[in-house]
């Protein structure tokens, strides 16, 4: 990832089922990406990931809520209208 990216989006969409490993391999990507200020927006969760991340506590506290976004599109339009 670029360092002059300021938001990075990642896309869950095909990810429909989320274990410990797949949980912690994120954890750690979200950790790093977040001490290199990056925003994060997560996008087309499926249940059973959601609810991994939500149970963990990542989202919240390392993706807030409203950066869970349903599509590509209104993650592009978060980005218009968000940016920084």
């Amino acid at each position: 990832i670029p360092d002059s990216a300021s938001v990075i989006i990642i896309r869950m969409k095909k990810v429909s089922y989320m274990d410990q490993s797949g949980l912690s391999a994120l954890d750690d990507v979200l950790v790093d990406l977040r001490a290199k200020n990056k925003v994060v927006l997560l996008v087309g969760l499926t249940k059973q990931p959601t609810y991994m991340l939500k149970k963990s506590g990542v989202i919240p506290q390392l993706i807030p809520l409203e950066n869970v976004i349903a599509t590509y599109q209104e993650a592009l339009e978060w980005i218009k209208t968000n940016k920084t």
